[in-house]
């Protein structure tokens, strides 16, 4: 089906297509708003029930129930006379699933007169495909969690709108969270669908000053036709490149399936849970959807940071989880249940749609008619009292349903016309420009919503035009500039994306206990606020470094496959390995400079360390020239043992080396060292006088693992 989705979409909607055949004959009916639902229910890539999905499907359904019940005294004043019917289809997180599911609802639902509008899909790439179907219908779409930029084409898709916030938000909430951090160098990650490219660009546009890309992947993922199978294979080679180029930030953009997946991969490379030194941040499809494999450790979360949208805590939310426990059971579906679904029996309603009698919780999860049907019904009253189990974009859904309720109910009141275009579109009356004009002004009522629903304040972004002004881009309504020739160059960019309450939860994955921990907040219009302490994957928990081994120098302090900071090694390889630099304090002032110098053979290199300490300056530099570009840091002077730790953290790459006996020992008392057997590099320090009131001290040394030759020089030549 995947497979086929790409060359269906070209066919059916090639030029010259009759995309107005399934105005049908169903009867008329003034007082009917028809709403198509695409949820995924169970997952076309491995047939399991998508607990993520089901979810947001039940806020979805109660939103209609309550929305039709003018006597529970929730939005009873909404659509009077008018009563919601609904369509659905299961969009399986499937991009070609999701495109037939829309064609189904838009042009074949209800005896062929199609849906008004409808709700979906739930991921990126499925939301895209469904988006085309309901471009050519004119039928207005609203999704409750696709949050692609890709999306905020309005010339590509104007129809569509979303509840969520764009992933233009969400790129800037995670560059600021990487710089608030300290880490200047990070790799990226991610899938080629509509959601993890888009999203991944957005990253790196906020992140481009002050933070180095050194490494950009890319893989083809669930929404490209990709199985686990490829998944798998395509993650090894990849974690195997990051792991190579040595930086230890990683940011992913993908859906969760696959977050869940790389992060199991590079665990066994070393990359990713307990003791790891490496650092992930993923998006909110981590946050917000389970692990879809079964017998997943999680574990291989530990330090992970990672975003998902922030409604408030208001009495709407508070009501939104009473009411959402409060319904009756419709199958054995528990919170936090990670067991298989069972297959539907007497326990699981049988309760269906009102278009063809398609059963909302006893489903056919695989295609074959040969198995049993699972029930995905839930059990609401086991969810938490607080609501922390229920999944984010439950009240997304829910929220969406309200949005198109209140445009119509706004519409209806505005214009007489509108009932009778309701009535009549998509029916034998209707040669497609009925439907077409009652979904354009549905569409515009919605986008002129201002309103406090369940996930905070709802508008929406009514399009920017942008303009080309001299060469200078231009946002605005007509792009006009005093003595300036203005081209308009894109059309209603962003129209119907979310513009109102836009805030994000940073989430860190801490072991023990194992969940996900708010330990930040990010708001379109503030900073980063910390609301607790970050826990990372590190033995120590110190926060893990931008970069643990690079080219040149550093490399070569380190045996192969051992992971080293500049002028550290691990503890491991402290005993054959351990380059000491010593750090001598007088009078409390203390300059320090490094320089590499000279080849004499192919496997020898000598490196040379100066130690000057010069009485008279106040600072400490430490100096160091990797690639012909000399960088100055100043450190202090007399440092304590927990200001160097401390002071090694925030330098990023540039290290103090963290105090070892040995080398506290150094710090008052010059001496002579000694590492390493008969055969293995020895370590020298030597000391002089020179004149002008400074001592200096020079210790000149070779890599490990090259043939012994004499290392101390004479002080005029180091």
């Amino acid at each position: 089906m995947r497979a086929l989705a790409p060359l269906l979409v070209g066919a059916l909607l090639a030029p010259g297509a009759d995309t107005q055949a399934g105005c049908g004959t169903g009867p008329q009916q003034p007082n009917v708003f028809r709403v198509g639902s695409l949820f995924p229910m169970f997952r076309a890539l491995d047939e399991q029930l998508d607990r993520g999905g089901v979810q947001r499907f039940h806020g979805f359904l109660m939103a209609v129930r309550e929305i039709n019940d003018k006597s529970d005294g929730v939005l009873d004043d909404v659509l009077p006379g008018v009563t919601i019917r609904h369509a659905a289809r299961d969009s399986k997180r499937d991009t070609g699933f999701a495109f037939f599911g829309a064609l189904y609802l838009t042009d074949r639902a209800f005896d062929d007169t199609g849906v008004h509008a409808y709700v979906g899909a739930a991921s990126s790439g499925p939301s895209i495909n469904a988006a085309r179907i309901s471009t050519e219908f004119g039928v207005p779409q609203v999704s409750y969690s696709s949050t692609s930029v890709e999306l905020s084409d309005s010339e590509q898709f104007p129809l569509f709108m979303r509840l969520p916030p764009s992933d233009e938000f969400q790129g800037k909430a995670m560059a600021e969270l990487v710089q608030h951090l300290g880490w200047r160098e990070v790799v990226t990650i991610s899938s080629s669908g509509g959601y993890g490219l888009a999203g991944i660009e957005e990253f790196q546009k906020a992140a481009e000053l002050g933070t180095e890309i050194v490494l950009r992947e890319t893989f083809t993922g669930t929404d490209s036709g990709a199985g686990l199978r490829e998944l798998s294979a395509a993650f090894d080679a990849l974690v195997r490149r990051v792991k190579a180029s040595g930086v230890r930030v990683v940011v992913f953009f993908g859906n969760h399936a696959e977050g869940y997946l790389l992060l199991t991969q590079a665990a066994l490379h070393g990359m990713a849970g307990p003791g790891s030194r490496t650092q992930w941040i993923m998006p909110d499809a981590i946050a917000t959807n389970p692990p879809p494999v079964e017998g997943f450790d999680p574990s291989v979360l530990s330090g992970l940071i990672t975003l998902r949208p922030r409604p408030p805590m208001n009495a709407a939310v508070a009501g939104f989880i009473n009411r959402f426990r409060s319904q009756p059971a419709t199958g054995p579906g528990l919170s936090g249940d990670s067991a298989p679904p069972s297959a539907a029996g007497a326990d699981c309603s049988a309760e269906t749609d009102e278009d063809e009698s398609y059963p909302l919780y006893s489903q056919d999860h695989d295609g074959d008619a040969a198995t049993a049907p699972l029930c995905s019904g839930l059990t609401y009253s086991s969810f938490s009292a607080d609501g922390s189990d229920i999944n984010l974009y439950a009240a997304y859904a829910y929220d969406s349903v309200v949005t198109l309720a209140l445009a119509l109910d706004s519409l209806l009141s505005a214009d007489e016309t509108a009932r009778q275009q309701m009535a009549e579109a998509g029916t034998d009356a209707d040669d497609g420009s009925i439907r077409a004009s009652f979904g354009a002004k549905l569409y515009a009522h919605a986008l002129n919503l201002s309103f406090d629903g369940v996930t905070g304040r709802v508008s929406f972004n009514q399009g920017e035009d942008v303009f080309d002004c001299d060469g200078q881009l231009v946002t605005g309504d007509d792009g006009s500039r005093q003595g300036e020739d203005c081209r308009r160059i894109e059309t209603a960019r962003k129209q119907g994306d979310r513009a109102g309450g836009i805030m994000y939860s940073v989430l860190n994955y801490k072991t023990p206990p194992f969940g996900l921990e708010e330990v930040a907040v990010w708001g379109a219009e503030t900073s980063i606020e910390l609301v607790g302490n970050f826990s990372y994957a590190t033995s120590d928990n110190a926060k893990p470094l931008s970069r643990l081994c690079v080219d040149g120098v550093r490399d070569r302090l380190c045996a192969d496959g051992v992971e080293c900071v500049w002028a550290e090694c691990q503890a491991s390889a402290v005993q054959e390995e351990t380059l000491v630099v010593v750090w001598a304090v007088l009078a409390g002032v203390v300059c320090v400079s490094l320089a590499a110098w000279g080849k004499r053979t192919p496997r020898y290199r000598r490196f040379v360390m100066l130690h000057r300490i010069r009485r008279a300056k106040p600072l400490m530099t430490q100096r160091w020239k990797p690639d012909g570009e000399a960088v100055d840091v100043p450190l202090g002077a007399g440092l304590s043992d927990e200001q160097l730790r401390s002071l090694r953290q925030s330098l990023g790459w540039l290290q103090v080396i963290p105090p070892r006996p040995e080398i506290s020992a150094l710090r008052s008392t010059p001496q002579v060292l000694t590492k390493g057997s008969t055969g293995r590099p020895r370590w020298t320090l030597s000391t002089s006088s020179s004149p002008g009131g400074r001592d200096t001290r020079r210790c000149c040394f070779a890599p490990p693992n090259t043939r012994p030759r004499p290392y101390v020089r004479p002080t005029a030549h180091c």
